[in-house]
């Protein structure tokens, strides 16, 4: 008789042992609700998103991803054979189009793919084409078919500054010579063309449609 008893006894305090943790449990904390996201304006976008990393195989120290990069470094990116019309060039079919002054790239026009971007869309892609520093500065003009929207960089003004000692044609540039423009041309609200420039070159007019 005292056998199965100490063996019942024994069950009950591993019963115990078993309940106590849960009954001395802390109660578990709320769930926390994810914080609604605030809507941010393009400006706003423009300026918190990073810029890809971009390079410049010359030793210029000078990084983009496009305006302002050496003819080497954006033909090792885009190929060494463009087609030439006038004084422009055509890499990648007719994705790229490129004008060139001290042998860097002075003006770019992106073309993309039907049926276009939509605008924001187009703001974000453009930006692995600028110098990695750049700068929104403001929209210019903004009427449904060209969004034109101006830059600033720290790096494209110190460049600019070494480069017009050769070229006296470029010594008209404005004193701040970093700031450029991103110029959209949209239809039905789609961006098809993109064109960077730094200064519209004269006699060699680029028609962005």
């Amino acid at each position: 008789m005292r056998k199965p008893l100490l063996i019942i006894i024994g069950l009950f305090i591993l019963l115990g042992l078993a309940v106590a943790p849960q009954r001395f449990a802390p109660p578990p904390l709320p769930q926390q609700l994810p914080m609604p996201s605030q809507e941010k304006s393009p400006e706003t976008e423009l300026l918190s998103t990073p810029i890809p990393q971009a390079e410049d195989v010359t030793a210029r120290r000078f990084q983009s991803g496009g305006l302002g990069l050496s003819r080497q470094a954006w033909e090792v990116l885009h190929g060494k054979q463009p087609k030439r019309v006038g004084e422009w060039f055509q890499y990648q079919g007719q994705t790229y189009t490129v004008s060139y002054r001290q042998e860097m790239v002075w003006q770019l026009k992106c073309a993309w793919k039907q049926p276009g971007l939509g605008l924001e869309q187009a703001r974000m892609r453009v930006r692995r084409y600028l110098p990695l520093d750049s700068q929104y500065q403001q929209t210019l003009t903004a009427t449904p078919n060209t969004v034109v929207d101006q830059y600033f960089s720290g790096g494209l003004d110190q460049l600019l500054t070494h480069t017009i000692k050769a070229d006296s044609q470029l010594r008209s540039l404005p004193q701040q010579r970093g700031t450029y423009t991103v110029t959209h041309t949209l239809e039905k609200e789609r961006v098809l063309v993109t064109l960077f420039q730094i200064e519209a070159v004269p006699d060699t007019p680029l028609a962005i449609r």
